[in-house]
């Protein structure tokens, strides 16, 4: 396999973020659709896991001397991604923007 140049390597963060925010939201969604409570607490499980390894990261300055800067800014941006899903459960919709039908017991 070939040495992947600058440019494909930034790519392939691209494609790697978007896919993982489109896989976090289709759960989501998914989970959403039956059972609401059980997809925020899978949320806020993920939050909490992923708050916990930034903060390692952060403290045992794993990416260098800017470990901190880059926690920071991996934070803010998986808590957009995690803002996106727990929106589309708050407001009953799915990411596109369709009302999720309700349930009724």
């Amino acid at each position: 396999m070939p040495e992947l140049s600058h440019a494909d390597r930034e790519a392939v963060d691209r494609l790697t973020f978007r896919l993982l925010k489109e896989i976090c939201c289709s759960v989501t969604d998914a989970m959403g659709k039956t059972n609401p409570e059980a997809a925020r607490t899978l949320l806020l499980g993920v939050e909490t896991l992923i708050t916990a390894a930034i903060g390692r990261m952060a403290a045992q300055q794993t990416e260098g001397a800017n470990s901190t800067a880059i926690a920071v800014a991996v934070g803010g941006r998986i808590a957009e991604v995690l803002d996106q899903a727990r929106a589309g459960l708050d407001e009953g919709r799915d990411r596109t923007g369709y009302a999720v039908p309700l349930r009724v017991a």
